[in-house]
Formats: C-alpha cells, structure tokens, sequence
C-alpha cells in the first residue's frame, strides 16, 4: 500500500495494487481530537464506492462532536443515514487476544 500526502490541499491519496486510485479528503479536523475524513471512486467503471468516517484520538467522542461531525458530512452532500458506531469496548484485550494469534503463526 502507498500513501502521498498533498499538502496545498486537505487530502491524502492511497494506492493499493488491486484496486483503483482512491482519494481521501479530510473535510474537517481540529487538529486535537477529531477529524471528518471522506473518499469516494468507481470501482472498474462497474460501480460506485464511498466511505465517510469520523476520527477520534479518544475511544469515545461526546455526542456533540460526532453530530458535527455529521453535519459536516451533510453540508457536503454525503448521506450520514449508513453511518453505524463501531464498538470502542474490549479494545486492549482484543489487542492481546490478536497478538497471542499472531506469536502462534
């Protein structure tokens, strides 16, 4: 995977070998805590994919944050009624559990 960073704009670039170029922008971020990232490209000029995410430095991020978080996304006509939550619980013990999996192989 390769990454290029374009700093005159907010917006970072992946390159993985089997799949098209995929741009990322970062729509907002306080630069503390939080950072609204999206990224959207056609897939083989077969289909459609986009992606939108809400970055925290924290596990959890107040309800606050994560609805301006979405309004952000909706000033830029991307639909936030997909958007699920994924769980932040049990994230060191999964990490252990992940590390004694790989020290197995």
């Amino acid at each position: 995977m390769h990454f290029a960073f374009f700093y005159s704009t907010p917006k970072l670039r992946s390159e993985i070998p089997v799949l098209p170029y995929t741009p990322y922008w970062i729509l907002y971020t306080d630069y503390v805590s939080v950072a609204v990232v999206y990224s959207c490209t056609d897939v083989f000029r077969i289909f459609h994919v986009d992606f939108a995410w809400i970055l925290g430095r924290s596990r959890t991020l107040p309800e606050s944050t994560i609805q301006h978080a979405k309004e952000i996304l909706i000033e830029n006509h991307i639909d936030v009624s997909r958007m699920i939550s994924s769980p932040q619980e049990d994230c060191d013990r999964a990490r252990k559990d992940r590390a004694v999996f790989q020290s197995s192989l």
